[in-house]
This record gives structure tokens, C-alpha cells and sequence, in this order.
């Protein structure tokens, strides 16, 4: 049921998620104790920043996705509240060129 919005606009999903993953130069952007991003290269997955289930407007939204390695995603999913603002202040330093 939570992927409902995604499969019934495929086509616009795909869209959100590339320009997430090009900004973050398709890397993950967690940032780790040492104040580190992680960058792995692999296993990506697109996060919303605020969830889905809290906006539904900005689903679409690639200022609202960020682009996680799986490890990091499965410990952020379920604790948006605890990365929220580190990510907004990641995007925009990604979209800043930063």
C-alpha cells in the first residue's frame, strides 16, 4: 500500500529519483558520526525526507528525496524525524554545488 503512489506514476517517480540521484552525484549521503558522508556507490535507494505518509504533495518533490545506500536508508526509515533537517541542509548544499 505505501508504494501505491509510485507505481500508479512510474513515469514520474523514475523522473524524481534520477534528478535526486544526479544532485547527489549517485552517492549516499548520510553522514556519519565523523561528520563524513558515506558516498557508497552502491546498492542506492531513494528516502523521502518527510514521509510520504506526512506529505503526499511533496512526493514528487526531489528536494524531498535523498539518495541512501541501503544499510544507511533501512536505519533512517521509521527515524526521518532524527535526519530531517541534516538532509534538507544536504540538499541544498548539493543543489548549491556545494
Amino acid at each position: 500500500m505505501k508504494n501505491d503512489i509510485k507505481k500508479l506514476f512510474p513515469e514520474k517517480w523514475e523522473e524524481t529519483k534520477q534528478k535526486a540521484y544526479k544532485r547527489d552525484g549517485r552517492k549516499c549521503q548520510f553522514i556519519k558520526p565523523n561528520g563524513k558522508k558515506c558516498n557508497n556507490k552502491k546498492w542506492l535507494d531513494p528516502h523521502h525526507i518527510i514521509p510520504k505518509s506526512h506529505d503526499m504533495s511533496s512526493c514528487f518533490n526531489s528536494d524531498n528525496v535523498i539518495t541512501l545506500c541501503r544499510y544507511h536508508h533501512k536505519i533512517v526509515t521509521g527515524n526521518e524525524h532524527v535526519y530531517a533537517q541534516q538532509f534538507i541542509k544536504t540538499v541544498k548544499e548539493n543543489k548549491n554545488g556545494k
